[in-house]
């Protein structure tokens, strides 16, 4: 007489699952999740400028803030969902060269992360171990199962600072032209000038929150879940997922029309509760272009498992509790491992080393627009007006600090006096051993020159590639201070006061060349 059992997944031991507790693997699960969540807690709790408060406008519309908690728990979800998926696959472990490659990648990225301080790192670190526990459970098809939660964990990563001060500022210079226009389209009278839009009572300014570059990033990871909620795939998910930077950027110039004509949009309550109704109109309009292309691209649909969704079997409670085991190293890892003590930056001489008078020239410091400038962050500014009899000359230094590793001061603003300032035109030209940009910019009737040049730099893909890989935080960071020097003074029309304006700005650089190197000369932390 033969005893009729229910069979159990490949590979397993059917004595073996009716001895297994019930109990036992999902106990594992929670177990590795909760380990999961002490061994990446610097992640869980990053903020990159932690000294600024949290409040709903810095949530949902900072341009670097990446909320990872939420990340997390959207991860979470997406891996929720594909237990079903998961629990289907026969069981079977993926090569474990490629696991312990996954994990040996993961466990230096995190070991470099604790060393120089950069929390959001270690979000590449659980890229990788995701990845490396999914073979580890059941080979290369679990692999592609949490490839798109694994994908999902690098939006807590913030771009690069030098990054997000390019984009950001272009951004709201296209906001600020787009809000122009529809201030036009509806009749209404206003002066587009640089990232002001100036109207008869009163001048807005874009600032880093208004740009749309935050509510960009947010709808982007909103049609990643939305195409992963409503099974899309191939063409469908993929145009969903490009659709949706535009309709974010689109939905923003809106939101910022509406702060414009708001007389009530300076109440921090209005002006944050107008951009998260604004960016529920962008997932609703979001969901209702998925609706039709649902009904222009029948693609095929992924065929859900036959088995229903059970516990894992037998077999793989020994890879949960390996798992649990590299959990439990990489918070000991964590635990142990210092941030290098590089030195901090002591006081610095900025102001005088640089000459309030020279030459004749005499100075007056001026107050730096600090809202204006956002993200490009300094250790010292100096800001000054210089005069000699009817010359007037304006002179900007900003000094970098490794320190302000989520700012940086390379950025388009530190070319400009000011908010409110249109370009007219802009060259490079070489002046001695630098290479200078040569703008002229204008707000209603004054007129500038601009000379604008770095000192101790690299490009914008080298500080990019420096900043995400933490480098600041590092004994490879820069041993001297790195600079931004601007001088301007005032142009008129025609050639003949272009030049002698132009030579009245080469003069005062070539004046100020040695105090400037000065101030490179001096060490970057005591």
């Amino acid at each position: 007489m033969s005893e009729s059992t229910e069979a159990p997944g490949p590979g397993a031991d059917a004595g073996t699952a009716r001895k297994a507790p019930t109990w036992l693997p999902w106990g594992l699960v929670v177990a590795n999740l909760l380990l999961a969540v002490l061994a990446f807690h610097e992640l869980l709790t990053f903020r990159p400028r932690s000294e600024e408060p949290l409040d709903t406008e810095g949530w949902f519309f900072e341009p670097s803030d990446t909320s990872p908690p939420v990340i997390a728990i959207l991860v979470l979800w997406l891996m929720m969902r594909r237990w079903r998926r998961f629990s289907a696959l026969p069981g079977r472990p993926g090569s474990y060269a490629l696991t312990g490659l996954l994990l040996a990648a993961g466990a230096g990225v995190f070991w470099w992360a604790l060393r120089v301080a950069a929390p959001e790192l270690q979000a590449l670190t659980l890229f990788l171990y995701l990845l490396a526990f999914a073979n580890l459970l059941a080979g290369r098809p679990a692999m592609r199962i949490a490839l798109v939660p694994a994908v999902v964990l690098f939006f807590a990563v913030p771009m690069p600072a030098t990054l997000i001060n390019q984009v950001v500022w272009t951004c709201q210079i296209w906001t600020a032209n787009y809000a122009g226009v529809l201030l036009d389209l509806m009749g209404l009278d206003a002066l587009v000038s640089g990232d002001q839009i100036v109207r008869a009572d009163n001048v807005f300014a874009i600032i880093e929150t208004c740009s749309g570059l935050r509510s960009v990033e947010t709808l982007t990871l909103l049609a990643f879940l939305m195409a992963d909620l409503f099974g899309r795939r191939g063409w469908h998910a993929a145009l969903l997922v490009c659709i949706a930077p535009p309709l974010a950027f689109a939905i923003n110039g809106f939101r910022v029309l509406g702060l414009i004509l708001n007389p009530h949009s300076d109440i921090a309550l209005i002006h944050n509760a107008q951009g998260i109704a604004m960016l529920l109109v962008g997932v609703l309009i979001l969901y209702g272009i998925d609706g039709l292309l649902a009904r222009w691209l029948r693609g095929p649909r992924r065929q859900k498992p036959s088995r229903d969704a059970s516990l894992p079997a037998p077999q793989l409670l020994g890879r949960l509790a390996g798992i649990a085991g590299l959990l439990v190293a990489t918070g000991w890892l964590g635990w142990a491992t210092p941030a290098w003590q590089l030195g901090v930056p002591g006081p610095y001489p900025a102001a005088t080393l640089i000459p309030a008078e020279f030459d004749g020239w005499k100075s007056q410091d001026t107050k730096v627009d600090w809202l204006f400038l956002g993200k490009a962050g300094f250790r010292q500014a100096v800001n000054r007006n210089y005069a000699r009899s009817r010359e007037r000359a304006g002179l900007f230094i900003g000094i970098g600090a490794p320190d302000l590793r989520y700012q940086s001061l390379l950025s388009p603003k530190t070319g400009l006096p000011g908010s409110g300032w249109t370009l007219e035109e802009e060259s490079r030209r070489r002046i001695g051993d630098r290479e200078v940009q040569v703008r002229v910019v204008r707000r209603g009737s004054k007129r500038l020159l601009v000379h604008h040049w770095y000192e101790g730099t690299g490009n914008l893909f080298g500080e990019s590639l420096r900043e995400a890989v933490g480098l600041a935080g590092s004994p490879f960071r820069r041993s001297s201070p790195h600079l931004v020097v601007r001088v301007d003074t005032p142009v008129g029309l025609g050639s003949g006061a272009r030049r002698a304006a132009d030579r009245r700005l080469v003069e005062l650089a070539e004046a100020l060349a040695a105090p400037i190197l000065a101030l490179r000369e001096e060490p970057e932390a005591s």
